[in-house]
């Protein structure tokens, strides 16, 4: 028998969680229950990877929808005294770069990495994280799943920790599991995830054709954000933001990195619930529509069995362990200022150091399982960073190798 579902949370994990979920399930099998929840960056990301594409498709949302919401594709990033004063672009295209490209453009960085423009039929790349929320929430609904506003929850434990029942606004409710996108519902501790972001101004989107991301002394700005070393107090990230932007920013979020085991007992956590990325990779939403779309694959009967909860949570890791890493070699430069001394003490992952080794004498790119990052993408990233190979590989050249 189909499973009955309770989504708890109101943010845009939910929405895209209550689209997804709308579409898999029979109707009447899941009940939104949308409790108030604290502002988080994924509720600010503006950045859709590769993967949304096939994620959209299988929610049969198609991209005029997308489009008419305000999604475009646009040029890609722009990074300036990172690390160097020579300004590179890391451009929207980046994960069907292939050897040759990289190899001109290490050879003469005047010109562009990849086309100078994104193709007019390329995929969608951005996104307006209101309009979309808006967007997710009435495909939900055309779907039958009902956003019911609640204002107290509480959950009362199973033996195993798992939830038995919630109690909302004074009334028992029972599901076969639950996700939790708030992160308080999961009976998996938290652990921490170091970050050099402690503190992050969120202003308006992005709305130029390529994204300005900088480098200085106080921390990073870019993609309508303002990243901060922890400490840091809060009027001072307002004037600094206002100084950036030139515009007071919309939220102050404290970022603090951690991690959870997805799926414990009958619980799935997901989007900051489970893991929460630092901000500057603006990988967030590639990391819930590859949840989901796993979820689709494997969508349990019931209470999920011990052996579904268990891959869940391996394949789920590795992607979260690759998504460290790429914010990790984001930061690996050496500016002065406290977010970069915060920066440069953060742990490197043996995975890290491996393909950081192979690329800088081959050029290469070892192959991770569930790497939400593009190969094209690790490559441009890392040469933009000073990684030149020191030898071009024969089989990366060819387009034979990763």
């Amino acid at each position: 028998m189909l499973p009955r579902v309770m989504l708890i949370g109101d943010g845009l994990t939910a929405r895209l969680a209550a689209a997804a979920l709308g579409r898999m399930l029979p109707r009447g099998h899941l009940m939104w229950l949308a409790v108030p929840t604290q502002p988080a960056p994924i509720d600010h990301s503006t950045r859709l990877w590769p993967i949304a594409e096939a994620f959209h498709e299988r929610i049969a949302l198609p991209p005029e929808a997308l489009a008419a919401a305000g999604a475009c594709s646009h040029r890609g990033e722009r990074f300036e005294h990172w690390p160097s004063r020579v300004a590179w672009s890391l451009p929207s295209d980046a994960d069907a770069i292939e050897q040759g490209h990289l190899e001109a453009w290490l050879a003469d960085r005047s010109r562009p990495l990849a086309g100078a423009s994104p193709d007019p039929d390329a995929p969608l790349t951005r996104i307006d994280p209101v309009a979309y929320g808006r967007l997710l929430e009435a495909h939900a609904a055309r779907m039958g799943v009902e956003r019911r506003p609640v204002t107290a929850l509480a959950a009362e434990r199973a033996e195993d920790g798992g939830i038995a029942r919630v109690i909302v606004d004074g009334h028992p409710l029972r599901a076969d599991w639950y996700i939790d996108t708030v992160g308080t519902l999961s009976p998996a501790p938290r652990r921490s995830a170091p970050t050099a972001t402690g503190l992050l101004a969120i202003g308006a989107p992005p709305k130029a054709g390529e994204t300005l991301f900088r480098a200085a002394s106080f921390g990073w700005s870019g993609g309508g954000m303002t990243g901060f070393a922890a400490g840091v107090e809060r009027d001072a990230a307002i004037r600094r933001h206002r100084v950036e932007a030139a515009a007071d920013p919309r939220a102050i979020i404290p970022v603090a990195q951690h991690r959870r085991d997805g799926w414990a007992a009958n619980v799935l956590a997901l989007g900051p619930a489970a893991f929460t990325p630092d901000p500057i990779a603006q990988i967030e939403l590639a990391l819930i529509h590859s949840a989901l779309l796993r979820l689709g694959v494997a969508l349990p009967a019931g209470a999920p069995v011990a052996s579904e909860r268990a891959e869940a949570n391996r394949r789920g890791e590795a992607e979260h362990d690759a998504a460290a890493d790429y914010a990790r070699a984001l930061v690996m430069i050496e500016r002065e200022g406290p977010y970069w001394l915060a920066a440069s003490a953060l742990p490197v992952s043996a995975a890290l150091e491996r393909r950081l080794d192979l690329f800088s004498r081959r050029g290469r790119l070892p192959p991770i399982e569930d790497d939400p990052i593009p190969h094209g993408r690790w490559r441009a990233m890392l040469a933009g960073l000073g990684h030149a190979p020191a030898r071009p590989d024969p089989l990366a050249r060819a387009g034979l190798a990763a």
